[in-house]
């Protein structure tokens, strides 16, 4: 069964839902690849590619810092 699941279908129902309830978290996609550069770290075969993904999970840390400042902080634009 969960070989027939669509996930990109079930995660749009998932954002959606949390859109209309409320509940939505902002920036969930840039938190879903820290999470998935994050689990990169220990299986990396390379030192190269090990410096690449932090260097992406850096840039998208930035991104994710700077939009959460922007929400809490408004007049600091």
């Amino acid at each position: 069964m969960v070989s027939h699941v669509n996930f990109n279908d079930l995660q749009e129902v998932l954002d959606r839902a949390g859109d209309q309830w409320g509940i939505s978290l902002s920036n969930a996609e840039q938190f879903r690849r820290l999470d998935e550069l994050s689990d990169t770290f220990d299986e990396a075969d390379g030192s190269k590619v090990v410096l690449r993904n932090i260097l992406d999970a850096s840039e998208v840390g930035s991104h994710v810092q700077q939009s959460i400042e922007a929400v809490v902080n408004p007049s600091a634009e």
